[in-house]
């Protein structure tokens, strides 16, 4: 007897549990049971235990009915909590403590269980996020190393601390270059600097940079080189930012030789691309062209693209692989152009 009364118990559980569920009715009639998680933005998001998680058109749905109280948000403001039935073939009751409204499908505006939070004030908060100014951290290290025939090795590191804003930027940075072949140095620097980016408005905006670097396989002791101008949004969009740099500068050598220092005014030419590719891959692109004022044949560009992916599901690890290209029209050293290919661990952090 009791084994019986424990079976009954069992599927009346059971079918309990199938019965409280929430119904929508689409417009060519289909009916459908599940969870009903959210009417947002013009889509209705059910919960099933046949097909997952389904998102129907808002303007595809009917009607709906819920056993359980949840939130409605009309498209008047009003936002009531309460269970909804079905009043008629298209319209809706809404019972609540406060009273029962009839309305439809259409005129619902936001829907949320009790237990979730208010889409609008995950949208708020999101863009109070967006637009808060924060600090974002890399790291990087790369290391190269081959024996036989050709002996090489090398290493770099690099670190940043960005703040970063809706309309503004400011960057510090700090790099160290070092590669020998066969038992020759082939890159000896060491760079630091930082950087002011700001938008007053939306497409154009103002910048100053400042940069010191040492490099004794070009034979400079010293290199200091600031500049100041205008920047021009090209592209500002969510996956992709295009900027342009226009400005004058200054700039200041000393050198490992017995080459006089030199000084003079400089042009200063930039652009910065960034590109999110398939929500994995992160495209940049980076070019400095500065050149004497008195002399535009005495001209420096420095070129870097690199292609960035995550370390599996990591937030916080990603590999960089590139290229870097920099060309002296006028050289204290013999060599004019360097270009390194490079792949690097990176580690950002907020």
């Amino acid at each position: 007897m009791m084994k019986k009364l424990l079976i009954i118990l069992s599927f009346s559980l059971i079918l309990s549990t199938k019965l409280l569920s929430d119904l929508v009715i689409t417009m060519d009639g289909a009916r459908l049971t599940g969870t009903i998680v959210s009417i947002d933005e013009g889509s209705l998001i059910l919960e099933t235990d046949y097909a997952g998680t389904l998102t129907i058109a808002q303007d595809k749905v009917a009607s709906i009915e819920t056993d359980e109280p949840i939130f409605v948000r009309l498209l008047s403001g009003a936002t009531l909590k309460g269970a909804v039935q079905r009043s008629s073939e298209n319209q809706l009751r809404l019972i609540s403590p406060d009273g029962t409204l009839e309305t439809d499908m259409q005129r619902i505006q936001n829907s949320w269980r009790p237990d979730a939070t208010d889409p609008e004030i995950v949208r708020h908060e999101a863009e109070l996020d967006r637009l808060s100014r924060r600090w974002l951290y890399e790291a990087t290290f790369d290391m190269l190393g081959r024996s036989g025939n050709t002996s090489e090795f090398g290493m770099g590191s690099n670190f940043s601390a960005n703040l970063k804003g809706p309309d503004d930027s400011l960057r510090f940075y700090g790099t160290y270059e070092y590669r020998e072949r066969n038992g020759t140095r082939t890159a000896d620097r060491v760079i630091g600097g930082g950087e002011y980016e700001n938008f007053p408005s939306k497409f154009y905006g103002w910048y100053l940079r400042s940069q010191l670097d040492t490099d004794r396989i070009r034979q400079v002791d010293l290199r200091s080189n600031s500049a100041g101008g205008a920047s021009f949004r090209l592209i500002n969009l969510e996956k992709q930012t295009l900027t342009a740099r226009t400005g004058i500068g200054y700039e200041y050598t000393s050198f490992t030789t017995n080459t006089p220092d030199s000084s003079e005014g400089v042009v200063d030419l930039g652009l910065n691309h960034r590109k999110q590719l398939n929500g994995i891959f992160l495209l940049r692109n980076r070019l400095v062209f500065t050149s004497a004022f008195d002399d535009f044949g005495d001209y420096r560009a420095v070129h870097e693209s690199s292609l960035e992916f995550p370390i599996g599901s990591s937030r916080f690890w990603s590999v960089r692989t590139g290229i870097t290209n920099e060309y002296e029209s006028k050289p204290e050293a013999a060599k004019r152009l360097d270009t390194i290919y490079f792949t690097r661990m990176v580690l950002a952090w907020e």
